[in-house]
């Protein structure tokens, strides 16, 4: 836990260990990491769980108590009287809850003879034959530690979610500024469009001219309004990082992008271990844990403690007791029995009591017939997990299946944009073509140089969203 506590703050602030000079995606995502509060909540939660689990394990392992009891002194004359009852106490509930206790009577009269002496000395034990205590024990035992595993779990799929919202923000920039670009494309053929109706002699008052002229004029108000969009966008991108940013209106939207996004192989999710899904591992853990507590059986019990007495002072003499109590469904047994040492059995005592309640029989009924209906609905939503599991996997073989299907059409279409770019650029400086023509060839380039950068983006977030998926082999 403490490595899992050093690891979450080192993500929280190394941050500021980096330069932002250039954006690169890994400094941005440990900025954007920092701004999270929930992740920053979450590694208290895990600090708090595991202090939780100390807890638990202290209440349910080895007890020891011991007291001086009320010490009372009594002025008598010039001489004083102390008198004290002083005990210890130790239970083990691991071993069918047992208890022991010893305590005795001092007393101490300054100016006799004999000035100190001590009686109702005694040793008792319990334990519990049959009891539900050592299971409840290791039930609030596993429950304690499920709750450390499970805010550690937490933390790191807060973690996953963050990294994926932090990239589809990046995409959602990219899908914004290919809008652009494609707008761009308009405002360049409508340009040549404009150019031509010019060429050919129109007057500026005729339809024709005019209908060219409102197409650009419309175009360039959908460029700067895109434009201006696109710039708060990158702007709150940036503040959510912790990065203030400031763009002039000569900025190339692309050079905004963070640089070094990682480019990874899709995993394949057949690799993962279906146990591991973390919607049927819990499932699973759900019908375990109360599987346990259905086994906690506290209609029946069954008890005994005996103890011994040095010079009981009722008696003046040593004494056994011991009992025995029992519990089954509405009935509840108690004996007890206590036999002065050295005399006649005669001078025993004797102790039983008995109590029915009728009632206890029939709700214990009905609360067996609820876990059977409890029992089924665990089991129901195994079931539920694994088609889950299933179709999970079909889907998600079919999505990686479309992004990289996608990822070679793009990778054809951007080599051949490139290509004519270059082609387009060197006919422009020798006049062949106009600027509008090379334009718009340097926008579907640059178009498909985003649409690359989103697949890039998609084939993250998908590993992302499989990791997601299942739970962490750590423990």
């Amino acid at each position: 836990m403490k490595k899992l506590l050093f690891l979450s703050f080192s993500i929280l602030f190394s941050a500021s260990l980096f330069s932002i000079e250039k954006n690169t995606a890994q400094q941005m995502f440990l900025s954007y990491l920092e701004n999270n509060n929930d992740i920053k909540n979450l590694v208290i939660n895990a600090e708090k769980a595991q202090l939780n689990y100390q807890s638990t394990e202290i209440n349910n392992g080895f007890d020891i108590t011991v007291s001086t009891g009320t010490i009372n002194l009594k002025s008598v004359g010039d001489k004083i009287n102390i008198s004290a009852k002083p005990s210890v106490s130790a239970k083990l509930p691991q071993t069918s809850n047992l208890g022991i206790s010893a305590s005795t009577t001092l007393n101490y009269k300054a100016g006799d003879k004999e000035n100190f002496t001590t009686n109702d000395t005694s040793i008792s034990l319990n334990i519990d034959l049959i009891s539900s205590s050592t299971l409840e024990r290791e039930i609030n035992l596993k429950k304690a530690e499920r709750t450390v595993l499970e805010a550690k779990r937490n933390l790191q799929s807060q973690t996953i979610k963050v990294e994926t919202a932090f990239y589809n923000q990046i995409k959602s920039l990219l899908e914004s500024t290919d809008s652009l670009l494609k707008t761009k494309q308009s405002l360049y053929d409508d340009t040549l469009s404009f150019e031509s109706v010019v060429a050919k002699g129109y007057s500026k008052t005729s339809s024709t001219y005019r209908q060219a002229e409102m197409k650009v004029i419309s175009d360039k108000h959908s460029v700067e309004e895109k434009e201006r969009k696109l710039i708060h966008s990158y702007k709150s991108f940036y503040t959510d990082c912790g990065i203030s940013l400031e763009i002039d209106e000569n900025v190339d939207f692309l050079d905004l992008i963070p640089s070094e996004i990682p480019v990874l192989t899709p995993v394949n999710i057949n690799d993962f271990d279906k146990e591991k899904y973390a919607k049927l591992e819990n499932a699973k853990w759900n019908y375990e844990i109360n599987s346990l507590n259905r086994k906690v059986n506290k209609n029946i019990s069954l008890g005994l403690n005996a103890g011994y007495t040095f010079n009981n002072s009722a008696t003046s003499k040593d004494s056994i007791d011991a009992g025995i109590s029992s519990k089954v469904g509405g009935l509840s047994l108690a004996a007890g029995v206590k036999v002065p040492v050295g005399e006649e059995l005669k001078n025993t005592d004797f102790t039983l009591s008995a109590t029915f309640t009728p009632n206890t029989n029939k709700k214990q009924k009905i609360s067996e017939r609820q876990s059977e209906l409890e029992e089924e609905l665990e089991l129901l939503a195994i079931e539920s997990a694994i088609s889950d599991y299933e179709s999970y996997v079909v889907q998600s073989l079919q999505n990686i299946d479309d992004i990289l299907w996608n990822k070679t059409s793009i990778e054809e279409s951007y080599e051949m944009y490139t290509n004519l770019e270059k082609d387009m650029k060197n006919w422009y400086s020798q006049g062949i073509i106009a600027q509008s023509e090379y334009l718009n060839a340097k926008s579907n380039a640059e178009s498909y140089r985003v649409k690359l950068l989103e697949n890039q983006l998609e084939i993250l977030i998908y590993n992302n969203n499989i990791y997601g998926m299942f739970i962490s082999e750590e423990k």
